[in-house]
This record gives structure tokens, C-alpha cells and sequence, in this order.
């Protein structure tokens, strides 16, 4: 999967998930701890994904370094893998921490994300997204789309000051 050569990646890639090895899948898990260019580290993420091998230790090993010098891309696909892959309480754990993010993709990510929570648990992702970036459309966007089923929360919200400065 380190191969240069794109259709020798497909192949190792399409092997593996096909086979499911599960040595095959531990090399995985150590090249994806290395240091790697990005799109080779997006490629071995989710060949794991594909062999439904990805599990807490590997998203937070990806996600821990919120708002540091890594890839946002690697970051915004943990995310969209986590969603597949963890409980609601531990997608909401790093949801929290990723709102928080340098990185506007990666915020909106997690507010598109969130949407897969329950409302107790999307609510305060969705409210820290759009306080942060309520002037972004593509925030906006992903709070609107990711409502569904929490639209009296937010309103109330609103109503409570939580999410908009209220001078009057």
C-alpha cells in the first residue's frame, strides 16, 4: 500500500479487504502509525475501514492532534469513518474536541457528523458550530442538514441567547 504506483495501491488495497487478513490488516494499522504522506494515509485508513478493523485507538490516534500541524483531510475522513465505526458516546467525545478545530472543514464535519447523535447528544455539537461560525454558509448548511428530528432544540436555543448575541 506504500507503493507509488497508484494501481499497485488499488490492488494491495482490494486484496486485503477482499481477504481480511488479519496479519495483513496489523501492517495496515503499523503503516498507518508512520509517517506518510497524506493521501497514502487516507488510503490505508480506509482499507481498515473497509475491513471494518478500525476501532476507538485509531480514530483518536488520528484525531488526537486537534488543531496541530496534520492533515485537516485526515481529520475530516477519522471523523466520517468514527461515524461508522464508534458508539454515539465516543463519536461525541471527539466531536467535541474537533468542533474546536483550527480547521473550518473539519468543523463542519463534525457538525455533519453530529447528525447521526441523538439530540441530546448533537445539540451541543451543533450549537459550538454555529456560535463559532454562525457567518459561515457552509456551517449553516451543515447545521440546517443536520437538524433533523432537533429543530425545537435549537429554536430554543436561539430563544435562550445560547447561540446569538442579543443586546436588545
Amino acid at each position: 500500500l506504500l507503493s507509488g504506483e497508484k494501481p499497485m495501491r488499488e490492488t494491495a488495497r482490494r486484496l486485503i479487504v477482499e481477504s481480511r487478513d488479519a496479519a495483513a490488516i496489523e501492517a495496515v494499522r503499523a503503516q498507518l502509525a508512520d509517517a506518510v504522506p497524506s493521501h497514502i494515509k487516507l488510503e490505508l485508513l480506509w482499507t481498515l475501514a473497509g475491513c471494518n478493523a478500525i476501532n476507538r485507538a485509531t480514530i483518536e490516534g488520528l484525531v488526537s492532534d486537534f488543531n496541530t500541524a496534520s492533515d485537516p483531510i485526515i481529520r475530516v475522513h477519522a471523523i466520517r469513518i468514527a461515524e461508522r465505526t464508534l458508539t454515539q458516546v465516543e463519536i461525541a467525545g471527539i466531536l467535541a474536541r474537533a468542533i474546536e478545530d483550527a480547521d473550518r472543514p473539519v468543523r463542519v464535519q463534525a457538525v455533519l457528523t453530529a447528525g447521526a447523535l441523538d439530540p441530546e447528544l448533537r445539540m451541543p455539537i451543533l450549537e459550538a458550530g454555529l456560535r463559532g461560525d454562525l457567518s459561515s454558509r457552509e456551517m449553516r448548511s451543515a447545521a440546517i442538514s443536520s437538524l433533523v428530528g432537533a429543530e425545537q432544540a435549537l429554536l430554543d436555543s436561539i430563544i435562550a441567547g445560547a447561540l446569538l448575541d442579543t443586546d436588545s
